[in-house]
């Protein structure tokens, strides 16, 4: 933003509307999705930890659907539905938000790199995050839904 400080009004206005016109012309219709990296199974909540509620201890359960999505919630709590094939199984979430997936579950989202992709972390009603990859991301959704 330091870069922008010098830019008078005037022209910024002028860029962005322009940028605007741009957009509008291509027709751009759907917008594309930004995750959080999940690099060599490890993943840091950070500040959406508290999305797990209240008691969310050193150890979640965490399901994976195949091709759809991962869900990491409390133990006890119940997973939404991921498809008819599933993994099961539980991870270490520490004090700081940071979760790792294990290969097995990595391997059940089929994504293109299962060391290195972006998932979309989403909070169902039913509690718990979803962790949906960008990769095929409204296909997964629409899965989901």
């Amino acid at each position: 933003m330091r870069a922008l400080d010098h830019v008078h009004p005037e022209r910024l206005a002028e860029l962005l509307v322009s940028a605007a016109g741009a957009l509008v012309e291509e027709r751009v219709s759907r917008l594309a999705p930004v995750g959080l990296p999940v690099r060599r199974g490890r993943l840091s909540l950070r500040r959406l930890r508290f999305l797990l509620g209240p008691g969310a201890c050193a150890e979640v359960d965490l399901v994976a659907g195949f091709s759809t999505a991962a869900w990491i919630g409390r133990p006890g709590t119940d997973a939404p539905d991921l498809g008819r094939l599933v993994w099961r199984t539980t991870a270490p979430l520490d004090a700081r938000g940071r979760v790792v997936l294990d290969r097995r579950a990595r391997a059940y989202l089929a994504v293109a790199d299962a060391a290195a992709f972006d998932a979309v972390v989403l909070a169902p009603s039913g509690g718990g995050l979803l962790l949906v990859p960008v990769e095929g991301f409204e296909r997964r959704v629409e899965a989901l839904a």
